[in-house]
């Protein structure tokens, strides 16, 4: 049995079909979800697609006919409105026209290395060392870890001075449960022919797709503090290497050996209570234009208002989303758990509530998912989550003619 790994490429939509299902949304009853089962294409681009049309009009959604440069200044203004407001980073990029992956990228590489990183960059061959994308790879994974690390360091350092004696079972050498570590893309690279020898390449492939930073359940120590593991494949950026070593001449049908080292993270202080943070949706921008027309509703919602009806929160609260927002007592969320938290939402969800027109007419909003704001939020206060709010056409009252 051969194991084959398929790359994706991004696909092209045209712009008539952007222009196409933007429509559709906004003159019927359709939701982005809807759409997105459809026409095949990501809820999440089909909201983006409808931002840069509301934002920009009909030319935002037409194919550039040319390369755009970016000043310094411009990417410092991106990145001050992005921090400043609390905009979604794909409602700053329909509002800048330019991509989301830019916004994000140049808020990183200011972060890491201040202004310098946003001035462009010399043409030529540049002077410096050239890696192989194989040694780029690695530096990038390595960054990453590195501040993973750094960020759970921080927060013991910061935050605790218990002394936790773990009291789980957990020794060096013990063999652990490969269900937590394995994702459906390594358990597709272990199939292959019985007693065939797994070739370099393919445990190269095993180990770049092996989970890493993998967090573990918490358990209660002895002296009452709460704590978990973070698991890490050792190697750091030499860890592929490590592991394709480790794994030499092992054959489809056998073992492999991946080594992972643990790091105690300390949730709680001993007699800290556990709280969970409640959910707070806020309406970050509001859509009341249905067919092309603004509808002028008796009661509509507004712009920075907090939902107190209207959405079935039991879609929201869900046990995974209570899971991430439990923890100590005002202790502050991380943004690894927010980042988390975000995935877990449900990226649309159908309002309950109704709204009237005076001529009769009958519309609910649909909700779609903007951020979540990571304002040094603690544990046991609410987590503030932004909503777009889209108006949509439900019904008109019927009118009895009298004999």
């Amino acid at each position: 049995m051969c194991c084959i790994s398929i790359v994706n490429s991004p696909t092209r939509y045209k712009p008539e079909l952007k222009a196409q299902i933007v429509q559709e949304y906004l003159s019927t009853s359709q939701s982005t979800n809807d759409l997105s089962k459809k026409y095949q294409i990501s809820g999440r681009r089909i909201a983006e697609w409808i931002q840069r049309y509301q934002l920009r009009g009909i030319d935002a959604l037409k194919k550039r006919r040319h390369k755009r440069i970016f000043t310094t200044d411009f990417k410092l203004n991106v990145i001050d409105y992005y921090q400043t407001h609390e905009d979604s980073m794909a409602e700053v990029a329909a509002r800048f026209d330019i991509l989301t992956a830019q916004v994000s990228s140049w808020r990183s590489q200011f972060e890491r290395d201040g202004i310098t990183a946003l001035k462009p960059q010399p043409k030529g061959r540049p002077s410096k060392v050239k890696h192989t994308k194989k040694q780029a790879h690695q530096l990038a994974n390595k960054s990453e870890l590195e501040r993973l690390k750094e960020e759970l360091a921080k927060k013991n350092q910061e935050l605790y001075e218990t002394s936790v004696k773990p009291n789980d079972g957990l020794v060096t050498g013990k063999v652990l449960d490969d269900k937590e570590f394995l994702n459906t893309s390594v358990s597709k690279l272990l199939s292959g022919k019985s007693n065939q020898v797994i070739g370099q390449e393919a445990l190269t492939q095993i180990a770049n797709q092996l989970s890493n930073g993998i967090s573990s359940p918490i358990y209660e120590a002895a002296n009452g503090a709460k704590y978990h593991y973070v698991y890490w494949l050792e190697g750091d950026a030499n860890r592929v290497v490590e592991f394709v070593n480790d794994n030499k001449d092992v054959k489809y049908g056998q073992p492999l050996t991946a080594k992972y080292s643990a790091t105690v993270v300390v949730d709680a202080e001993p007699g800290v209570p556990e709280v969970t943070s409640p959910i707070s949706i806020r309406v970050s921008k509001v859509w009341n234009e249905v067919g092309g027309k603004q509808v002028v509703l008796t009661d509509p919602l507004k712009a920075g208002e907090q939902l107190t009806k209207g959405i079935d929160m039991s879609l929201i609260n869900t046990k995974s989303v209570k899971q991430l927002l439990t923890g100590a007592q005002g202790t502050n969320i991380s943004t690894a758990t927010l980042n988390k938290l975000k995935e877990n939402l449900p990226q649309n969800i159908t309002g309950t509530a109704d709204y009237k027109t005076a001529d009769g007419n009958h519309y609910y909003y649909d909700f779609w998912l903007d951020s979540v704001n990571s304002n040094n939020t603690k544990y046991g206060e609410p987590v503030t989550v932004n909503s777009t709010a889209s108006l949509k056409w439900a019904k008109k009252d019927m009118v009895t003619s009298e004999n």
